[in-house]
């Protein structure tokens, strides 16, 4: 294989390759490993200070950058997972990790800031549809608590009737009238 490039053209990416973004960043080291390959004789990383300063400043770089890729793929593998789940308490709790990536990565990885607005919306509708399940389930329980405490003062209020009076309490309520077909 023949490199068309040169040592110049390598020179920005070797003086800081922290400040590549990541996609830039991957295409240009592996541009940098092929031109290495090529002139293999050429760098003496042990010998040369100022080639080991270079090394050590790619080598920093790949770890900082790999790091970021690594939590980037993490956060994506568990969004695709909650995209079929129902549970909305670890939806949020993803939304809110990615949310906050994409803010704090929008310029390494070039997330449009429609993309974000977009993603806190949906964030911010999935914690209003946690609160309203919450406050359903909450008027849900009072709903059967007030229930259960109507029933039990009735049958209360039938036992204290028989005990005063002996008799069988009759309510009229729920008294049964047979409607009259003729004769």
């Amino acid at each position: 294989m023949v490199m068309s490039k040169d040592l110049e053209y390598f020179k920005d990416f070797l003086a800081n390759p922290g400040s590549y973004k990541v996609k830039e960043f991957y295409e240009t080291l592996h541009e940098w490993a092929e031109y290495i390959k090529a002139h293999k004789g050429d760098f003496n990383y042990i010998e040369d200070e100022e080639w080991r300063e270079i090394r050590e400043r790619v080598n920093d770089a790949f770890q900082k950058k790999e790091k970021l890729k690594a939590e980037f793929d993490e956060l994506t593998s568990k969004l695709e997972l909650m995209e079929n789940s129902g549970d909305d308490p670890n939806k949020i709790t993803v939304y809110t990790d990615w949310v906050e990536f994409m803010k704090r990565n929008q310029v390494e990885y070039d997330f449009p800031d429609e993309t974000i607005a977009l993603m806190e919306l949906l964030l911010n509708t999935f914690i209003v549809s946690a609160r309203d399940c919450e406050v359903a389930e909450e008027q849900a329980k009072e709903s059967k608590i007030r229930y259960e405490k109507s029933l039990e003062q009735l049958d209360d209020t039938l036992f204290e009737h028989y005990e005063r009076t002996g008799k069988r309490p009759v309510i009229s309520a729920l008294r049964h009238s047979k409607k009259n077909k003729g004769n």
